[in-house]
């Protein structure tokens, strides 16, 4: 297996079929990647005790998720398949939108933001919402053209902690957003998301699901 990606939870490996391997990575590689990131880029060391949440919520969202997968439209997360007790999956293979934005005209991007909103609005169906908002890494476009997040480790499925994300406009202060180098693009984004992720729509969108947990 090739490996074509590294995130702060999860190693990314390439299959056949535009299918990924995405194994755990080991607690001491968050360990490490956290502190760098907190000396590079001036962040309070508090982060570092932000590290046994993240892991936690990660591995939440991956037992959640393989234990309802059956109540869940799983084309909106990359339809991923799930290890039998294990935090390891598969899942479509996509270009993050990061990558896709520098290689696309701004109407084709433009078109790109209104789908991430849409499968936004898509996850609320199935009970669960990403809550890092940071949209250019965690999701992307599948090789049929689909936005669908990928990145499913720590989301939210509580309504009312969403409603608060919401009510803040969290999305503005990521670094997705505030790294977009298209101003006519993060404009755009900017408007978008914050006229349409609102209360109104969440209460629209928002289903709630029934999760069942495994012994």
């Amino acid at each position: 297996m090739k490996k074509i990606g590294q995130g702060l939870s999860y190693t990314v490996y390439e299959l056949t079929n535009n299918r990924v391997l995405k194994k755990p990575t080991f607690n001491f590689y968050k360990f490490s990647k956290l502190l760098f990131w907190s000396i590079r880029f001036r962040f309070n060391l508090s982060l570092m005790k932000k590290l046994s949440p993240i892991i936690k919520s990660g591995q939440e969202s991956i037992n959640i998720l393989r234990d309802n997968i059956n109540s869940i439209d799983s084309k909106v997360i990359g339809n991923p398949e799930f290890c039998v007790g294990r935090l390891e999956y598969t899942q479509d293979k996509v270009e993050i939108l990061r990558d896709y934005f520098n290689t696309h005209s701004l109407i084709e991007n433009k078109k790109i933001i209104d789908n991430y909103i849409q499968n936004t609005f898509q996850t609320w169906k199935n009970g669960f919402s990403d809550i890092d908002f940071n949209f250019a890494m965690n999701s992307g476009v599948t090789s049929a053209g689909f936005v669908v997040l990928a990145d499913i480790n720590g989301l939210c499925f509580d309504k009312n902690e969403l409603a608060e994300l919401i009510k803040k406009q969290v999305w503005l202060d990521k670094h997705s957003f505030k790294h977009l180098i298209d101003e006519d693009l993060k404009k755009y984004f900017r408007i978008e998301m914050c006229r349409n992720l609102t209360l109104e729509n969440l209460d629209v969108y928002w289903k709630e699901l029934e999760i069942k947990i495994s012994k």
